[in-house]
């Protein structure tokens, strides 16, 4: 008897169809799965033999363009299984890369996952913490005292 899929709404659904779906014990892979209009997804697609931690910019890149042929996928979402690390230097720029990948095709990157040794982690949130940082430095907040 086939189920219904859930929509994935939040980033803890998210993260459960990943862990579920990545290999056991952990290798690293890129995960990716899109979704309709409805936070609805069919399939998660898993690259294995991934060699270099930008081999998630071609294998996305490829899942956009194939994603932007059917019209009602919506959004992606994204994950590196990196057993032996976590958050890397350029993973920042990676993770604006993988938005501006599905920008340009008219998708809605929902979150790019790392998954390694410490667990979950999200570039976005790095990214933000970074721009935050950055701004709070610029003259417009300088404080003479």
């Amino acid at each position: 008897m086939l189920t219904t899929p859930r929509p994935v709404r939040t980033d803890s659904d998210a993260l459960d169809i990943l862990t579920h779906a990545m290999l056991l014990p952990p290798q690293p892979e890129v995960l990716t799965f899109v979704l309709d209009q409805h936070h609805i997804g069919g399939l998660v697609l898993s690259c294995t033999g991934i060699a270099h931690h930008d081999d998630v910019l071609g294998v996305t890149s490829v899942v956009v363009r194939a994603a932007s042929l059917h019209p009602a996928a919506t959004s992606l979402v994204v994950a590196s299984v990196r057993p032996h690390h976590g958050f890397l230097p350029g993973d920042i720029a990676r993770w604006v890369e993988l938005d501006q990948l599905c920008e340009v095709e008219g998708l809605h990157l929902v979150e790019w996952y790392i998954l390694g040794v410490h667990g979950a982690e999200l570039p976005r949130l790095r990214y933000r913490s970074e721009e935050h940082t950055s701004e709070l430095q610029s003259l417009a907040y300088l404080v003479c005292r």
